[in-house]
């Protein structure tokens, strides 16, 4: 007698060498089939191993990223708080801070000045237009000056309300080129050299920002060249 195991390997031989011959095992049911079912029972077999293997090994990667990933924050937060990591270097927060506080500098100073530019630019014409008003009513008479006292004295309480200053240099100051507007020279051997003889147009000094946007205009004692 052939033994079961015998029978189903012999089966197994027959049905790849013949996948369509028909295989009989002596069972109780008399059970009978063809070597293709055979076959396309080990693929089924097989798939099923393939598809377990393959879960096993998505779970295997999903706890060892798990890990991974907590080790990292275990790591991160044994080193402190007060430092940061980026790419593997530490950068403390004082050194974020202190670059925090050049930008924000920066970035004020540019304002500033953007700030002062604009203003000096409204009240440049404005301080000009007063000492124009103010030159005018010289030369008019009483009647016809007191029409323009009014526009006079709102234009001197608008520059004074921004700080400015009129300035009217004095005969015998010494010239100054970044103080002072030469537009006109003349020699008195009586006076010293470069000294200012006398002024043609007062100026205006901004306190806000230490310089004199308009300059004063002025004659000044210098030898004729020959």
């Amino acid at each position: 007698m052939v033994s079961r195991k015998k029978k189903v390997r012999r089966k197994r031989f027959f049905a790849s060498s013949q996948p369509a011959l028909l295989i009989k095992l002596d069972s109780a049911e008399e059970e009978i089939t063809t070597g293709e079912e055979v076959l396309q029972m080990e693929k089924e077999c097989a798939c099923q191993a393939g598809e377990t293997f393959q879960e096993k090994t998505e779970e295997s990667l999903k706890e060892e990223t798990v890990k991974a990933f907590q080790g990292g924050r275990e790591e991160l937060s044994e080193e402190g708080g007060d430092a940061l990591t980026i790419r593997g270097s530490r950068i403390a927060d004082s050194l974020l801070m202190q670059l925090e506080d050049e930008v924000i500098g920066f970035i004020n100073h540019r304002l500033e000045e953007h700030v002062v530019k604009r203003i000096k630019g409204l009240l440049v014409p404005v301080a000009k237009l007063s000492l124009k008003v103010h030159k005018l009513r010289k030369t008019m008479d009483k009647e016809t000056a007191e029409c323009l006292s009014d526009l006079e004295d709102d234009l001197d309480y608008i520059l004074e309300n921004s700080k400015l200053q009129r300035i009217s240099p004095q005969a015998g100051e010494k010239f100054n080129p970044t103080l002072h507007e030469e537009v006109d020279f003349a020699w008195n051997p009586d006076r010293g050299e470069a000294e200012i003889l006398a002024t043609v147009r007062d100026g205006y000094f901004w306190e806000y920002n230490q310089e004199m946007i308009v300059k004063p205009q002025v004659t000044v004692n210098r030898r004729l060249s020959a």
